[in-house]
């Protein structure tokens, strides 16, 4: 593309600026009324008023305020923000944290700049007329800053899709025809077909590679704890864009993207309790949702059977599952709600042969399936590993093997192992590797194990009866003499006659 190829690099004018060439060096000759071209330290305001003659959000244009300092201050070569400028001072200063405005090529009168004297608005000379520039007029001291001077600007044919559930804004923007990623971009204006243009600021909406967002006053707060400003962009929701103009340091690139609803978006939602599985039926609750938004509901990977706010489901398997909401009308943003199908059951067992993760009895292979999908935590020996993730460790694979090969298992000899899974109310224990099932050795009859059948072998059992004693695997083992798997009355009358020598306990 022509603009990426012939960028006015104001790198060129920070190593002269660097260097501390001598703005006479370029001017001396000059006359009164000679351009003499640089670049200037321009607030956002005067940067975009002769933009446009519509400038919807002209009374916000101020400095963006920051939570997170620093970003505020890469506005070197290659940075975030490259291109901007900003008067951090020390911790404490309350100019810390505002980017003011961008550094911008300008032509100026030599007699302008001469009066400006220091308040020159940063102006730093360049050695060459810029590709692009501003021109700046001084009338009774003040400064304006006319459209950008571009002879030949780049008209583009593209597309914009709008995503309405950011956590930037309201709205974030994919614009297919904007400038090469690494453009640096002094500016954007989304226009509208009405004639309305919204000017837009570095890091309350523009980031890198020329992408944006906005807020028009639903979220007014994003992830970094950062205030997001929407004076004047109310009157866009509702409207339709036809361009994205970008300004760049070799002038505009504009990309016409078709007509672009903005869906309107409102304080209120949906909402759906989690369920359980076996319920077979969730309802829906509204708030303050628009009488005239025409809902067609839908979910995602669920059979669900919708009428009024409640639906019926099938064939479900527990997990996380999200309900939407479209205006068939298409007037309103799109609407959504998480929710849990949940259970008490654990189809998953392990298997210490294999190693893996098999199918409990009584459940399927779709349903093991389901469950393995929905680990999210892996407990060994009392750490906890996650699932999924940035950080995630995977520990269990997506067909349930073990990963025995894990450096979580590097060190001891047993590992006590918790799985827990979205939407399964109880965890699945076992240990790795599992214990030999070695036999235990006991006689029958002979149920305190001191060797010897009598009267406090029937003493003990009775007591079991009675429910004031538990037996231990080989107690237990040894009080079941006539081997039915139960303890009752019958084995204490066969160690009686065992006793009394009338029938012995083989």
């Amino acid at each position: 593309m022509k603009r990426t190829k012939r960028i006015f690099s104001l790198s060129i004018c920070a190593a002269m600026a660097a260097a501390s060439i001598p703005l006479n060096v370029f001017a001396d000759e000059a006359k009164a009324e000679d351009y003499v071209y640089g670049t200037m330290k321009i607030p956002y305001d005067k940067f975009y008023a002769a933009e446009s003659e519509n400038l919807s959000n002209a009374e916000g244009l101020d400095a963006v305020t920051s939570a997170t300092v620093n970003k505020t201050r890469m506005n070197g070569e290659g940075q975030l923000f490259e291109g901007t400028y900003n008067n951090a001072g020390e911790e404490g200063s309350d100019e810390l944290g505002k980017i003011y405005g961008v550094v911008y090529p300008v032509a100026i009168k030599q007699a302008d700049l001469d009066a400006l004297g220091e308040n020159n608005y940063g102006f730093t000379a360049s050695a060459e007329k810029p590709e692009a520039y501003k021109t700046a007029t001084v009338t009774d001291g003040d400064v304006s800053f006319s459209a950008v001077n571009d002879d030949k600007p780049e008209n583009m044919t593209g597309s914009m899709t709008l995503n309405t559930s950011t956590p930037w804004g309201d709205y974030a923007a994919n614009v297919t025809g904007k400038p090469e990623n690494g453009t640096i971009i002094y500016g954007i204006l989304i226009k509208t077909k009405g004639g309305e243009a919204y000017a837009l600021r570095h890091e309350q909406n523009i980031w890198r590679n020329a992408e944006f967002s906005w807020t028009s006053g639903i979220k007014t707060t994003e992830p970094h704890g950062n205030t997001l400003d929407y004076q004047g962009f109310e009157s866009l929701m509702g409207n339709t864009i036809t361009e994205i103009e970008y300004i760049t340091a070799a002038g505009y690139v504009n990309v016409a993207v078709g007509e672009v609803y903005v869906p309107v978006k409102f304080n209120g939602g949906i909402a759906v309790e989690d369920t359980a599985v076996s319920a077979g039926k969730a309802d829906i609750t509204l708030a303050d949702v628009p009488a005239d938004f025409n809902i067609a509901y839908s979910i995602d990977g669920l059979e669900a059977t919708f009428k009024d706010n409640s639906f019926t489901f099938t064939n479900a398997n527990p997990g996380s599952y999200t309900l939407s909401a479209k205006d068939s009308k298409g007037k309103y943003a799109d609407l959504s709600a998480s929710f849990m199908l949940t259970t008490t059951d654990i189809p998953a067992a392990f298997d210490g042969k294999e190693n893996k993760l098999v199918a409990a009895e009584g459940f399927t292979a779709e349903q093991l399936e389901a469950y393995i999908k929905n680990i999210t935590t892996v407990v060994v020996n009392e750490k906890e590993y996650s699932a999924s993730g940035r950080r995630a460790k995977v520990i269990i694979k997506a067909d349930g093997t073990l990963d025995t090969e894990s450096d979580v298992f590097a060190e001891g000899e047993s590992f006590n192992i918790t799985v827990k899974a979205k939407g399964y109310e109880n965890d699945l224990v076992f240990t790795y590797p599992e214990k030999s099932e070695e036999p235990v050795e006991y006689a029958l009859g002979d149920v305190n194990g001191d060797n010897t059948i009598n009267v406090t072998d029937i003493t003990q059992i009775a007591a079991y009866i009675k429910g004031k004693k538990v037996f231990d695997e080989k107690s237990l083992n040894a009080a079941d003499v006539n081997k039915d798997g139960k303890i009752n009355v019958t084995d204490i009358i066969k160690i009686a006659a065992h006793i009394k020598g009338k029938k012995l306990i083989k």
